[in-house]
């Protein structure tokens, strides 16, 4: 499956954070699970420490999703993904983006330059 056209800019005047982008692939008649799996994330990234911002861009033909993390640090993304609360919903994820049909990468961790 591929993503088709995809663009996007982003200037930010705080170099110091830490931007983690994943990509997921899937069927759209998965969509209604990836909707509800990120939905029940929101929350739970919201308060953890040096959270910044998430945002997630839907494909136009629904087949996948690009989400774009912000935190101030890498230390506190990987805390976030080791934390008691996050567990509560891993295990759900780890499900779904261990299906045949859904397909799952981290396209870019790094520290924001522009």
């Amino acid at each position: 499956m591929e993503f088709s056209g995809w663009l996007a800019a982003s200037i930010n005047l705080n170099k110091n954070m830490i931007t983690v982008i994943t990509r997921t692939y899937f069927p759209p008649s998965l969509s209604d699970i990836m909707e509800d799996l990120t939905a029940r994330s929101i929350p739970i990234f919201k308060k953890q420490p040096g959270f910044v911002n998430m945002e997630v861009l839907k494909a136009m033909g629904g087949n996948g999703t690009l989400t774009v993390f912000k935190w101030r640090s890498i230390t506190d993304h990987e805390n976030c993904m080791s934390s008691e609360d996050w567990s509560s919903l891993n295990k759900e994820w780890e499900d779904f983006l261990g299906r045949e049909d859904v397909h799952f990468e981290f396209v870019f961790t790094g520290r924001d330059w522009m």
